[in-house]
């Protein structure tokens, strides 16, 4: 199985949680948004030239509008038992270049939990899946907004499929090993010794992210070792 990981704020009690991947439970919202009356959202009113229409035979909805920004919304349906990792997954079209957002809306923190908000589609075609950067509160309550914009036409686009998923947050890990989870200044690694080095998949301000599918994470090798220092701002690796 897959599993996601997850890092808590750098501190003393440091944890790191992981998620199988199969236990994300998905609410189909495809139906729900398709159903819902769409605003334009710069006013927050109904406009006559803002709609939803269903794509008759084929699956999914369009959402335009003659200008501004039409949006559908729906509350999220999160369960209380604990924290829980967020994944959104949609897939879309459009045929004059017009952009999908989507925002998932916290009560809490009053904002998105998302940090992009507005995506292009590649000839036409858009796939979205992502992992929200931070867990959601069991004390949350949540919900999403669907937008589509264009500074050049009017907005259209036609939403194909969109899914949320969540996942409680339950196991907690060990670090790399007790020293480093103890935080010790310095942790010397030499060669021919093995270390498992867990990078997590959700990304957060205390996580570390791939930039491109083909990047590869290795040490700089000093002549028989490299170093892990510990300040503040969290564990990071020097030439040895």
């Amino acid at each position: 199985d897959e599993y996601i990981t997850i890092d808590s704020d750098f501190a003393s009690n440091h944890t790191i949680s992981t998620i199988p991947a199969s236990s994300f439970v998905t609410e189909n919202m495809t139906n729900t948004l398709s159903q819902s009356e769409a605003y334009e959202c710069i006013s927050g009113t109904r406009e006559p030239t803002t709609e939803v229409t269903l794509q008759g035979d084929a699956t999914g909805f369009d959402l335009r509008g003659k200008d501004g920004i039409p949006c559908v919304y729906s509350e999220l349906s999160l369960t209380r038992e604990n924290d829980n990792a967020v994944k959104v997954d949609i897939n879309w079209e459009t045929t004059n270049n017009s952009l999908l957002g989507y925002c998932i809306y916290s009560q809490n923190e009053e904002r998105c939990l998302n940090r992009e908000i507005y995506f292009s589609a590649d000839r036409g075609v858009g796939n979205i899946q992502e992992y929200l950067d931070n867990l959601v509160s069991k004390t949350d309550y949540i919900s999403i907004i669907l937008y589509a914009t264009n500074t050049k036409d009017s907005p259209d686009i036609t939403v194909r499929d969109i899914s949320v998923s969540f996942a409680l947050v339950e196991n907690d890990m060990e670090l790399l090993s007790e020293n480093i989870s103890d935080y010790i200044d310095i942790k010397s690694l030499f060669n021919g010794d093995r270390y498992q080095v867990i990078l997590p998949i959700l990304r957060g301000e205390q996580s570390y992210s791939l930039k491109e599918n083909s990047t590869v994470w290795y040490p700089n090798l000093g002549d028989n070792s490299f170093v892990l220092e510990n300040e503040a701002s969290g564990i990071y690796q020097v030439i040895g």
